[in-house]
């Protein structure tokens, strides 16, 4: 248990559920990475504790933050055919790809940043109809204000940008990182609030 961190009784049982939560979920990570392990404790109990009166500390160092978006987010592409964009045939193409490849992974990050604030702030009841429309929502908003003005750049449209492959990727690796968040595997309505 952090020192400092956890305090008073009933953080104490929330943290305590927390770690039995992470053992099931993920067996034998704990031996594995003992620091991955505890980020996903840390994750859970905070999340138990936007339901429940407790004292998780607050996070305002980057590097923690960063971590986080490491743990839940994939690995952004490094190149065009990660973003399933046009193949550039020239040098020109090739430094307009990798301009779009540069912008929407910064996209993508703060997006990801800002989803990641959003659910911690916020308890979602993801079982229920009205949580994921809350959630949607917010997506809805981190789409329109970070990955769309890419998207709709008429300077990158030669790049493939518009096409339905860039499009769907850049939304699903969003709606993934909602799902890991909160340990969903099944199919959600996320796709519904991106467009």
């Amino acid at each position: 248990m952090p020192t400092g961190v956890i305090k008073g009784p009933e953080s104490e049982a929330i943290w305590a559920r927390a770690v039995k939560t992470t053992e099931e979920q993920y067996p034998g990570l704990k031996g594995k990475d003992k620091n991955k392990f505890y980020a996903i404790v840390m994750t859970i109990y905070k999340n138990m504790c936007t339901k429940h009166k407790c004292t998780p500390k607050n996070e305002s160092d980057m590097s923690m933050i960063l971590n986080r978006l490491e743990l839940f987010g994939e690995s952004l592409p490094v190149d065009y055919t990660g973003w399933q964009l046009e193949e550039p045939l020239n040098a020109e193409e090739r430094k307009l790809t990798s301009n779009v490849v540069r912008d929407l992974n910064k996209g993508m990050r703060n997006a990801m940043s800002v989803l990641n604030k959003w659910m911690m702030n916020n308890y979602v009841d993801v079982t229920s109809s009205d949580g994921m429309d809350k959630i949607g929502k917010e997506l809805s908003v981190v789409w329109g204000k970070y990955i769309k003005p890419i998207i709709n750049n008429k300077k990158y449209i030669s790049t493939g940008i518009t096409d339905a492959e860039p499009v769907y990727e850049a939304g699903q690796r969003l709606i993934n990182f909602i799902k890991k968040y909160y340990g969903l595997t099944s199919w959600t309505s996320l796709g519904d609030y991106i467009s």
